[in-house]
């Protein structure tokens, strides 16, 4: 039997005595770490078109000498052509004059994905994260049940296939669930299959694959929230049902949990994780058949009485929960009698699976209709920024795009 146990609170100390960081971190084992190692798809029969379009100038000005007239009738000239066009088929002009498709294609005024990477022979895929520049690069996480092994795969972001390189390999048979981009680094969960075994854990390393750094013996490590500083851990069957640590994966310290008899398992589904960033702020989670807060320096926590989300998004205003059949806005303490339009419905949809935010706008994935749309935190400007989208499962946002992932392949659109 399961007794509630008290919020845990205070950070543990982040600074480590070298002597002690090995036996704290635990020995990274089967890990493989890969820097210059391209992964080789001969077999994967991938297709994909990976040219970037033509960002040549069309008016080259070291061949004429150009007075001021000419430089207006040519500007107005590249007016009048993306004018022309209708903005209806032009990727460097898309639905509106200078909107780039980034590489995807124009149709119909709407940027269409594209598939930057494909899964090899073997490969099931699961998550997706991006560094925030444009041209940076795109990550993936994926797990070959032939060879028994996961994956974090590093991808330039205009999909070259020569591009992609393995960063990190676990020869196990725990799955990537998640993977999170936060001060240039990539956090990666390994999640064991079965309840009780304790046998997961959470890995960090940077960019190129170096300087990894890993948290063992979590059972079913399921969601990850982070902020510059702080990674924030939702776990599927520990008893630390919410944990916070450092980016290199120190500091260890559980925020809500159980109190387990011996030998007994959390048998409570654990659904979705968001963080607010100020200091003061909450961590939400679903957790069983609600939503819950737990202060992050606070005891004070429990829960809403909203019931479960999928996915979640917080800003220090609002909560957004990502329901299977729509995408909520409430208080993050919930809504006081008679509040007008609290909560309030901003999205309906058939599966909704995923839910980020992003300069006041949300982005969501709708897995039953195949669509990633767009809306304004107060529920206007709905967009369809694609469409068609089988098996979706994750999202991910840079700069300028969004990138999905599904059991076969990864992919953007332009946001």
């Amino acid at each position: 039997m399961f007794h509630r146990g008290s919020l845990v609170t205070g950070w543990l100390a982040l600074a480590f005595a070298v002597s002690g960081c090995e036996s704290l971190l635990g020995d990274l084992g089967e890990f493989r770490l890969r820097e210059d190692a391209a992964i080789d798809d001969a077999d994967d029969g991938s297709t994909d078109d990976t040219s970037l379009p033509d960002t040549s100038d069309p008016f080259d000005a070291s061949s004429d000498s150009l007075d001021g007239s000419l430089l207006d009738t040519r500007a107005d000239t590249a007016a009048d052509a993306c004018d022309a066009a209708g903005a209806d088929a032009d990727p460097d002009n898309c639905g509106a004059c200078g909107h780039s498709c980034l590489g995807g294609a124009c149709a119909g005024g709407r940027c269409q994905p594209l598939i930057v990477a494909k899964a090899s022979t073997g490969e099931t895929l699961y998550s997706v994260t991006a560094d925030p520049s444009a041209s940076g690069y795109v990550f993936f996480s994926a797990h070959d049940a032939t060879k028994v092994e996961t994956r974090v795969i590093r991808q330039t972001k205009d999909g070259s296939p020569s591009a992609r390189f393995q960063i990190f390999s676990d020869k196990s048979a725990r799955k990537p669930v998640r993977i999170a981009w936060t001060s240039s680094r990539v956090i990666a969960t390994l999640t064991d299959d079965a309840r009780g075994g304790r046998e997961g854990g959470v890995v960090s390393f940077r960019s190129d694959g170096t300087d990894a750094a890993y948290r063992p013996n979590i059972d079913r490590p399921w969601r990850l929230a982070v902020l510059p500083t702080e990674v924030y851990l939702l776990n599927d069957g520990d008893p630390d049902i919410v944990a916070r640590m450092s980016p290199v994966m120190g500091g260890y310290e559980p925020l809500y949990g159980y109190l387990p008899d011996a030998g007994a398992v959390v048998t409570e589904r654990s659904y979705a994780l968001a963080v607010q960033a100020s200091v003061s702020g909450f961590v939400f989670f679903s957790l069983g058949s609600d939503t819950y807060r737990v202060g992050k320096s606070t005891i004070d926590g429990g829960p809403l009485g909203l019931g479960i989300a999928l996915a979640l998004a917080v800003d220090e205003q609002y909560l957004y929960l990502a329901k299977k059949t729509a995408l909520v806005r409430t208080k993050p303490s919930g809504c006081p009698t008679g509040t007008p339009s609290c909560p309030l419905t901003l999205v309906t949809g058939t599966d909704l699976v995923d839910v980020i935010l992003e300069g006041g706008v949300l982005y969501y994935g709708d897995r039953g209709t195949g669509e990633i749309g767009s809306v304004r935190i107060d529920g206007t400007d709905r967009k369809t920024l694609a469409t068609g989208i089988t098996q979706l499962i994750h999202l991910a946002a840079d700069d300028s795009a969004i990138f999905f992932v599904t059991p076969t392949q990864v992919g953007k659109v332009a946001r």
